[in-house]
């Protein structure tokens, strides 16, 4: 039986891109999906690449950091199905259309009230609207699943895109405080965090990226996959997350980020085995290159004599 079978999802953003694989991938695993966005055109594509997948697909207009256009997606959904199981909250937007025509991915400075609040208003207003009015219908039921789409910009800090960091960190945070809320009423409130992915809504500054993508070594320092990934290969984990087989994973951030929050230092990709430290280059480091025998003190090398004897006798074990 397909994972999802007979759940209805709502799944915002559902008109390109990330959406509109979750939509597809939902359906296929059963579900009756209700997929939101700003422009019916787009919409009717995923309606149809849905369709052709053999899936089921209710398509509704709205801008979901307008109340009255939130009120307007979940009673679509709960007249045409009853109910509401499953919320993904995809939607975002990375920078505002003035931030794009001109080619930038600007910091603090460079930001105006008008592009903080546009952002804002799509990436946390409008989650914080729809688990408002959902939430209730789900406590209703006996319980529902909320995923909320976040992003490595969570965790790590950018020299641009001040404000779209500053809304996935809140909506992890934000998520957090639902799970603690709400899990004594069967509602999983979870955050994926994910990492670069193609989709349109990067197309206006992924020409910044290019030259890093294009070179073999430095890719890696932004994914260790050393690519980027499509929206089909994240969507699978977004269903996985929204069904009965993760019943147990609740108030997480689930990394699906091909490694990128991994990279802790540089990663400039594969590279060939390079041979152990010997305990003796490494006593000799310690005691000549720093200068501690010049001055007679002797207290560090000692100990760590000790351990790189351990380190010998380790090696010695491994070749044996």
């Amino acid at each position: 039986m397909p994972r999802l079978s007979d759940k209805v999802a709502i799944i915002t953003g559902a008109g390109t891109g990330l959406g509109r694989s979750a939509a597809v991938r939902f359906a296929t695993e059963g579900a009756r999906v209700v997929g939101c966005g700003r422009t019916a055109a787009t919409l009717e594509e995923t309606a149809e690449a849905v369709a052709a997948a053999g899936g089921e697909f209710t398509a509704v207009t709205g801008d979901i950091g307008v109340s009255a256009d939130v009120d307007r997606i979940v009673a679509a959904c709960v007249e045409t199905y009853g109910r509401v199981d499953i919320l993904v909250n995809n939607a975002a937007i990375l920078l505002t259309r003035r931030e794009a025509d001109a080619g930038s991915l600007g910091s603090l400075l460079e930001t105006t009230e008008e592009d903080w609040e546009q952002v804002m208003g799509t990436n946390l207003r409008g989650v914080f609207l729809l688990c408002r009015k959902v939430i209730p219908l789900m406590k209703e039921q006996g319980g529902g699943v909320i995923l909320n789409v976040s992003s490595i910009a969570a965790q790590h800090g950018f020299s641009t895109m001040h404000h779209y960091g500053a809304t996935k960190g809140g909506l992890s945070a934000f998520s957090k405080g639902l799970a603690a809320s709400y899990g004594g009423n069967n509602i999983r409130v979870n955050t994926m965090i994910t990492g670069g992915f193609l989709s349109p809504a990067a197309d206006d500054f992924m020409h910044l990226f290019q030259p890093l993508l294009d070179d073999p070594l430095l890719r890696y320092r932004w994914c260790s996959l050393g690519r980027l990934a499509s929206s089909d290969e994240i969507a699978p984990a977004m269903a996985f997350l929204c069904s009965d087989e993760a019943s147990y994973i609740h108030g997480a951030d689930i990394p699906v980020d091909g490694g990128m929050s991994a990279n802790a230092v540089p990663n400039f990709g594969p590279r060939t085995a390079t041979p152990g430290l010997f305990a003796d280059d490494l006593l000799e480091a310690a005691s000549t290159d720093t200068g501690l025998d010049d001055y007679g003190d002797r207290g560090f090398v000692e100990g760590l004599t000790v351990f790189t004897e351990e380190i010998g006798r380790a090696s010695c074990r491994e070749r044996v």
